[in-house]
């Protein structure tokens, strides 16, 4: 019936393992794009309409996979170089930078500075004083006296 329909096949692209999709044109005119359905092993029509656009943008994901493949194999073959790790003295000068004018000092001063990001936290940063350590008194006893 409609499964034994004679076909033209014009292209086909197997994408990754087991993705094959075929640009075909049945006796009865028009195109389609077609994928290989492994469980039932046929062909099941996957577009009707606007084939040329979407098989374009079938070719070119199909390139790009491939091109990634390609790539992924040549950079397996190279050798890696090992990362240098950076010089501590070097990283030292860096961060310790000393500001060179004073409103760039008084600016880094201020960003050291730990500042309450909330509303509550900075009412209760101005309203209250910093807690002090508690010491522990030692209790008097007749002994002492």
């Amino acid at each position: 019936m409609f499964g034994d329909q004679k076909v033209e096949v014009i292209d086909i692209i197997d994408i990754g393992d087991g993705t094959m999709l075929r640009l075909s044109k049945p006796e009865g005119g028009g195109k389609r794009i077609e994928l290989w359905s492994s469980m039932s092993k046929s062909w099941k029509t996957m577009y009707r309409y606007n084939v040329d656009d979407s098989w374009a943008s079938w070719k070119k994901l199909s390139s790009n996979i491939e091109q990634r493949k390609a790539d992924k194999k040549e950079a397996a073959k190279k050798p890696r170089k090992p990362q240098a790790t950076p010089k501590k003295a070097a990283t030292k000068q860096s961060v310790e930078a000393k500001p060179k004018t004073p409103r760039a000092k008084a600016a880094t001063k201020q960003s050291v500075e730990a500042k309450p990001k909330t509303p509550r936290a900075k009412a209760a940063a101005k309203t209250k004083p910093a807690a002090k350590p508690r010491t522990t008194r030692k209790k008097k006893t007749n002994a002492d006296d």
